[in-house]
């Protein structure tokens, strides 16, 4: 799958999801949980829906995010760390 068709998956998959956090990620003591959590997405008839986990990492970016009030920092457009050897 080449990166423009899943960007489009991705982005089609999540339009019509809806999701639940098992703690709120806006609370101060929760704040180092940021980027580390995804929501669970459930089907239509209640069971729990498994993205592809190739989108593992964007969706808890994306929620770390979304919860992070107020911030003026950035989660999303950061390099990826540099393992050196």
């Amino acid at each position: 799958m080449g990166a423009e068709s899943a960007r489009h998956h991705f982005g089609s998959y999540l339009s019509w999801q809806s999701g639940t956090l098992a703690v709120d990620l806006w609370i101060p003591e929760n704040k180092r949980l940021l980027g580390s959590i995804a929501p669970v997405f459930y089907t239509q008839a209640g069971e729990i829906r498994r993205h592809p986990e190739r989108f593992d990492d964007a969706i808890r970016k994306i929620t770390g995010a979304l919860a992070c009030l107020g911030c003026k920092h950035t989660h999303v457009a950061v390099p990826p760390p540099i393992t050196v050897t």
